[in-house]
């Protein structure tokens, strides 16, 4: 009885292999579901980069969609909920 050699085989069972995972992942994250969850106009980045802007901003974590970040009121400032930003004196209304 004569042996076959199959040395080769299961490099070339890895290589399909790698070739198939390679297909699935890349499928997935081309797909418009994957980019709109993680993409780069993802709802997730947007709800981090809104508490981290105002977290920056007044001091205390939280998020408020209505800031106006050019000027206008500071809710800490005012309602004097804030850790690190205290008046030297009364500011003016």
């Amino acid at each position: 009885m004569k042996r076959v050699k199959s040395s080769g085989q299961s490099m070339v069972e890895y290589l399909l292999l790698m070739g198939v995972v390679i297909t699935l992942v890349l499928t997935v994250l081309n797909s418009e579901a994957f980019k709109k969850l993680l993409g780069a106009d993802s709802s997730v980045f947007d709800g981090f980069r809104k508490r981290i802007q105002y977290t920056y901003r007044h001091g205390v974590n939280g998020i408020n969609e209505n800031v106006n970040y050019g000027g206008g009121q500071h809710d800490t400032y005012y309602n004097g909920k804030t850790r690190f930003f205290v008046p030297g004196a009364e500011y003016p209304q």
